[in-house]
């Protein structure tokens, strides 16, 4: 069985759909699903979007650029799913690959 974080690198890099991606979290018994209205990475969009876990058990779909967030998440701790990787956050907005 896939990790959640595998599935969701998945599915941020392209390989999977939204309905494939929520099928692979339900089976792992991840407790969230990706909302079709909120978190939709659209083919061609993996470049500039990815989806950040700030520990509230939801999944935020986000804007980057230039490896960095659009919007600042200030001093709040959070990971960032994008392009088939996983980043912490540090500073605020870089994205800094998780070990």
């Amino acid at each position: 069985m896939k990790t959640i974080e595998t599935i969701l690198r998945d599915y941020t890099s392209g390989e999977t759909t939204l309905e494939e991606t929520n099928a692979a979290l339900a089976d792992a018994g991840a407790g969230v699903t990706l909302d079709p209205e909120k978190n939709t990475i659209k083919p061609g969009e993996e470049n500039a979007y990815g989806l950040m876990d700030t520990g509230t058990g939801t999944l935020d779909k986000v804007r980057i650029k230039g490896g960095k967030l659009v919007h600042s998440v200030g001093t709040m701790s959070a990971r960032v799913y994008w392009k088939g990787m996983c980043y912490d956050v540090t500073g605020g907005d870089t994205l800094t690959p998780h070990n």
